[in-house]
């Protein structure tokens, strides 16, 4: 069999997300004499960051699809997205891409009259999402929850042979892509 590509070059949101998987399940549905086309899509990635529950939705989903998956960061891959970057079984990053880790964020709806009560919901599901995203990085890489956890805390930037080195990356290495391959772009 053959490998898809698809290019995901936005800001991580929920629209973006289910475009994102819409697009992997037209790809994986894609059947040629009654067999699968693809055996791999490769995913190259270039965001900088967004929606957290975006992020955990696509590596959630993507993570039980029926074919290989290869992330590939062609430029940076923050934040969230780094959530989307994990789905890999291989990740690879081009030798000048990127990677930023920081403490999630919150946007309260109403600026105004937030009630302690709010702000307490807010602070604890920031802090599971973050407990969440440490284990997710942790449990495929070098890095323990702890050393992802002190990035997320002081806003670290890796580069590729950085992320190499910790496991965040499999390999660096620029994209190569057939002239006829099967593209899908976000």
């Amino acid at each position: 069999m053959a490998t898809a590509y698809m290019s995901f070059c936005r800001v991580l949101s929920v629209d973006t997300a289910t475009t994102a998987l819409i697009g992997v399940r037209q790809l994986v549905s894609e059947a040629e004499n009654g067999k699968p086309k693809w055996d791999t899509i490769q995913i190259n990635i270039a965001c900088g960051g967004g929606d957290i529950v975006a992020g955990f939705a696509l590596f959630n989903e993507l993570k039980e699809f029926p074919v290989k998956i290869i992330t590939h960061n062609v430029a940076t891959v923050d934040s969230a997205a780094i959530l989307f970057f994990m789905v890999g079984t291989e990740r690879v990053a081009c030798a000048q891409a990127g990677f930023h880790f920081h403490q999630p964020a919150w946007t309260f709806a109403s600026k105004d009259q937030l009630s302690s009560t709010t702000v307490a919901d807010a602070r604890r599901w920031l802090e599971t999402y973050q407990k969440m995203m440490c284990e997710i990085v942790s449990a495929d890489t070098n890095m323990s929850a702890d050393d992802v956890r002190g990035m997320m805390d002081k806003g670290a930037t890796l580069t590729a042979k950085e992320a190499l080195k910790v496991g965040l990356v499999h390999k660096i290495s620029e994209p190569n892509f057939p002239q006829d391959a099967r593209w899908h772009q976000i």
